[in-house]
C-alpha cells in the first residue's frame, strides 16, 4: 500500500493551475479565502490554515472553576 500523499488527500482540489482555478470559480463564495498554492510541482486548493483553530486564552480559563458543578447524585436502580 502506498503512503498517503497529502497533496491530494488534504486538498479541496489538486492538479494544474487551470483546474484548481476552475474549481475555485465553481465553488463561488465558499472558496473566497482559499488561494491556489504550488505544492511540489502541482497546484492545490486548501482550507485556510487557521480555519479550525480553537483559541481559549487566559480570559476564559479564569472563569472555568466558577462554571463547575460537582455531580453528587447517584442514579437510582430501576427494575425491568
Amino acid at each position: 500500500m502506498e503512503a498517503r500523499d497529502e497533496r491530494w488527500s488534504e486538498a479541496i482540489a489538486g492538479g494544474s493551475l487551470a483546474f484548481v482555478e476552475k474549481v475555485k470559480v465553481e465553488l463561488g463564495i465558499k472558496s473566497m479565502f482559499r488561494e491556489a498554492a504550488d505544492t511540489r510541482g502541482t497546484y492545490t486548493l486548501r482550507e485556510p490554515k487557521g480555519a479550525y483553530v480553537c483559541d481559549s486564552g487566559r480570559e476564559s480559563n479564569a472563569l472555568m472553576p466558577d462554571n463547575a458543578i460537582p455531580w453528587e447524585k447517584k442514579p437510582e436502580a430501576t427494575e425491568t
